[in-house]
């Protein structure tokens, strides 16, 4: 049985998915209908907020089925509790404990403990991202192991449930990455490699200790060997790249870009399959990190050292490319070289380092 990572945000994070429609529910108990009232668990995907699949709760775990078709899945959303006034949210026992499974009972994915949210809290739901994300989605199984006890102690409520991700594969020939190894004769470090287009493509980030570099350990607590090296500008210059490899070109960029965009059935938001983050499949074996010069996961942008090209408008030569999650690879603009040649040389930011080879 092979667990998955998983997170539970409040404030949801970037997303870049497609909801996945859920097809039916099957709950394992549900309360009978009071004064008119149905709790069916068909509540749960009916959009509306204001009705609720109920179940008696006795200290026995009880289970919700949602059966869908999904190439992947990348997050379940939850509205915890009873929503039609505040009196029904505050009387209801809500979802404590949960643990997950995928297309069988003995398939556990995660566990997870949701918020208790008060009243005037309500509107946010509760999301656990499955990083990796989840692949070939049939039927995705929540077991309730505990509640908050409300006012009615013996009955669990639940308001809305939905999915992210994508039904499809979103890649017009089923593109999966084929890594081969590369060894740096300098130091002994190995790295995963990944053609894309016509180009073998460092899969990951240069972490040669060359003088003057920085370890992405003493900036965002991670290992230098995960997640690379930052260089400055001069050093980049110096020929970092292993024997045989070199530094990208900004064509080699705009080719990536190029064989993305040609793969993809739909190329809105593609290109965060660059990226490693909570929601992202990394489908093309890239493994690029929102890291540049500081953490920050929001932007989903990042900057990589490349030979020196030039741009209208702008007499000196540029020396690196942007990527971020909605565009892929783009060149950085007259202003924003501009501020960046206003930055004193020793103060001026240090971006990752990438190798094709030659």
């Amino acid at each position: 049985m092979k667990k998955l990572l998983f997170f539970v945000l409040i404030l949801a994070v970037m997303s870049f998915a497609e909801v996945v429609p859920v097809k039916a529910t099957r709950a394992s108990a549900t309360l009978p209908p009071q004064n008119g009232i149905k709790f069916s668990s068909k509540n749960l995907i009916d959009k509306l907020s204001s009705t609720a699949w109920a179940a008696p709760f006795q200290k026995q775990p009880v289970t919700l089925e949602m059966k869908v078709e999904a190439y992947e899945v990348s997050a379940l959303h939850i509205l915890n509790g009873d929503h039609l006034d505040k009196r029904a949210y505050e009387g209801s026992s809500r979802v404590k404990n949960i643990k997950i499974y995928v297309n069988k009972k003995d398939n556990l994915v995660a566990s997870a403990t949701l918020k208790n949210h008060r009243w005037n809290d309500t509107d946010t739901y509760d999301e656990i991202i499955f990083s990796p994300v989840l692949q070939n989605v049939k039927i995705l199984i929540i077991q309730i192991e505990s509640v908050y006890p409300g006012e009615h102690k013996n009955e669990l409520m639940m308001s809305e449930v939905s999915l992210e991700g994508h039904v499809k594969n979103p890649l017009k020939d089923g593109f999966t990455p084929v890594f081969q190894t590369l060894t740096d004769a300098r130091d002994g470090q190995e790295y995963k490699t990944v053609k894309i287009g016509s180009r073998n493509w460092m899969a990951e980030n240069l972490a040669y200790a060359d003088e003057g570099s920085s370890c992405v350990e003493n900036k965002v607590g991670v290992r230098c060997s995960e997640k690379g090296r930052y260089y400055s500008e001069f050093s980049a210059d110096d020929g970092l790249c292993p024997e045989g490899w070199r530094l990208p070109s900004k064509d080699d960029f705009m080719e990536l870009n190029s064989f993305i965009k040609e793969l993809a059935l739909d190329t809105a938001n593609i290109f965060s399959d660059l990226f490693i983050f909570p929601k992202s499949s990394n489908r093309f074996g890239m493994g690029m990190y929102a890291l540049d010069g500081l953490y920050n996961s929001s932007s989903m942008e990042t900057s990589f050292w490349t030979q020196r090209f030039k741009i209208d408008g702008f007499e000196e030569d540029v020396p690196f490319i942007r990527v971020n999650a909605t565009q892929g690879a783009y060149i950085p603009d007259v202003q924003l070289m501009t501020n960046f040649r206003d930055i004193d040389v020793e103060q001026r930011q240090e971006f990752f380092v990438r190798c094709v080879e030659e």
